[in-house]
C-alpha cells in the first residue's frame, strides 16, 4: 500500500490537513503516518491517530523520506529531503503567492494544491468529490471540517484515479507542479504577467 504522510504545521498555525476521524477513512487506502503532535493544537492526540490506524513518528524528514504522498496545509519546511517522494497536496493558495511553492521547484515530484478546485458543485455520481456539497462554501469559509474532509476526498480520488472526466479535470486543474516543472496554466498565466 502507498505510504502517507501528514505534516505537523510550522509553529505557530492551528490547523491540521486531516483529522483522526479522516485518517480512518484513508487507512483504507494508503499506510498512514503522522508527525508527532501534528493536531495537538486542535485537541487529537497522538492516540487519537493511532486509533485510527496511523503510525506517530517524531522524525519530520523520517517521515517524509518513506512517504510518497506527503499532505500538509501549506507547510514547505524539509519537505525537499524524500526519496520516495512522489506527490505533496496542500492548500498554498498559490494564485495570492506564488512563493509558497518556491521551495518545490525543481523537485522530482507533483504538488497539488486544494484551492484551485473549481468554484462549482459536482453531481457526477461516480466521483468521490461529489460527496463535497459545494466546494466554494468550503473555500470561502475555511472550517476545519470541510478542510479535512476536501483532503479526503481528494486524496482517495488520487489513489484510485477514477476514470471519471470530472474527477480527473479535478485532479489536473489542483496541479501546480508536474517532476518540479510548473504545469498549471492559471499559475503560468499570473507569472507571465510579471
Amino acid at each position: 500500500m502507498r505510504k502517507l504522510g501528514i505534516l505537523k504545521e510550522d509553529s505557530g498555525k492551528s490547523i491540521v490537513a486531516l483529522s483522526p476521524k479522516n485518517v480512518r477513512v484513508l487507512s483504507e487506502y494508503y499506510d498512514v503516518y503522522v508527525e508527532h503532535d501534528a493536531g495537538v493544537y486542535l485537541g487529537y492526540n497522538n492516540e487519537d491517530y493511532i486509533k485510527s490506524g496511523a503510525r506517530i513518528t517524531k522524525d519530520r524528514i523520517g517521515l517524509i523520506g518513506i512517504s510518497e504522498v506527503v499532505v500538509s496545509f501549506n507547510s514547505t519546511s524539509n519537505i525537499a529531503f524524500g526519496s520516495k517522494l512522489k506527490a505533496i497536496v496542500g492548500y498554498y493558495d498559490v494564485l495570492s503567492n506564488f512563493s509558497t511553492i518556491a521551495p518545490f521547484i525543481n523537485l522530482n515530484l507533483d504538488l497539488y494544491s486544494l484551492d484551485l478546485i473549481p468554484d462549482t458543485d459536482f453531481y457526477n455520481p461516480a466521483c468521490v468529490l461529489s460527496e463535497l456539497p459545494v466546494i466554494s462554501e468550503v473555500k470561502n469559509d475555511l472550517d476545519l471540517e470541510s478542510i479535512n474532509e476536501m483532503f479526503t476526498l481528494f486524496l482517495i480520488q488520487l489513489k484510485i484515479k477514477d476514470s471519471q472526466n470530472e474527477c480527473l479535470n479535478i485532479i489536473e486543474n489542483t496541479k501546480i507542479l508536474s517532476k518540479g516543472k510548473l504545469v498549471n496554466k492559471r499559475i503560468i498565466e499570473e507569472v507571465n504577467r510579471f
